[in-house]
């Protein structure tokens, strides 16, 4: 049979060359006739994710409880969870509602389910493991790619979850929920009043070179310590020697977590 090697052609190179040529194509170009669709936009974002007292499983436990807060908040308003998008940012959750839903049930009765699971979940928390977020809400133009979503009314939504007075308002506060409203939110949906939102409780703040309505919705629970309604026994939860100072996280109702399926209520220790 006849040498079939090119001049300075090496085996190595060969399987280099076959290597490249199994690799999977780019992702097609948008095509041009692809229009943005409008869309609400949320963005809910772990507050103080990577500070110090926090190790990276800490930090997996924040966004594994992140997750199911949310999840659970959609399915009860009636969005559904899997009816949006959602594209992890790593501290945060980008969400894109479904056409049929009505950026006001993002507002209520979404704010008061996750503010409610929110409570459940940081009374039995200790100091390191406690979930505060940040949420903006807007709604615009969003456009999408193999890779995920874009658009300016995604990045203002980003903009007005990581702005200033939002971080502020939740740093200066026992609360742990700060939420934000783009100024065409505000007026559109919350000045308004459908249902339970209440617009007195909003105030203006500078976001960018735009303006944001920012709220503290009522505040949750603490995390046992100084809770009138909460017995604490010697070296209970709020006790960090009890569990070598790492978190504690509760679980409510049927879950699975690590292979480990929790029938009822369970508190685990990290």
């Amino acid at each position: 049979m006849a040498d079939l090697t090119l001049a300075g052609e090496t085996p190595a190179r060969r399987a280099s060359a076959s290597v490249v040529r199994r690799q999977e194509p780019p992702p097609p170009e948008p095509a041009q006739r692809d229009v943005p669709a409008h869309r609400a936009i949320l963005v809910v974002d772990i507050a103080e994710f990577a500070r110090a007292d926090r190790d990276d499983e800490i930090r997996r436990m924040l966004r594994y409880a992140l997750y199911r807060l949310l999840e659970s908040a959609f399915d009860d308003a009636g969005i559904g969870w899997r009816a949006c998008a959602h594209i992890d940012r790593g501290d945060a959750v980008l969400i894109i509602g479904p056409p049929s839903v009505s950026p006001a049930v993002l507002v209520e009765p979404l704010l008061t389910l996750l503010r409610a699971g929110l409570a459940l979940y940081n009374r039995y928390a200790s100091v390191a493991a406690r979930l505060r977020l940040r949420a903006a809400l807007h709604a615009g133009p969003v456009c999408s790619d193999a890779y995920g979503v874009t658009g300016t009314a995604v990045h203002h939504t980003v903009e007005l979850a990581g702005s200033a007075p939002v971080r502020a308002a939740l740093r200066d506060s026992a609360a742990d929920l700060a939420f934000i409203a783009s100024d065409r939110m505000f007026d559109d949906i919350i000045r308004h009043g459908f249902g339970a939102i209440d617009p007195a409780a909003y105030r203006p703040v500078p976001a960018g070179d735009d303006r944001g309505w920012l709220t503290l919705p009522a505040h949750g629970r603490p995390p046992y310590d100084g809770d009138p309604g909460v017995t604490v026994p010697p070296g209970g939860p709020s006790d960090p020697a009890a569990h070598g100072g790492g978190a504690v996280l509760g679980f409510f109702g049927n879950v699975t977590f690590g292979g480990d399926a929790v029938a009822g209520d369970k508190i685990v220790y990290m």
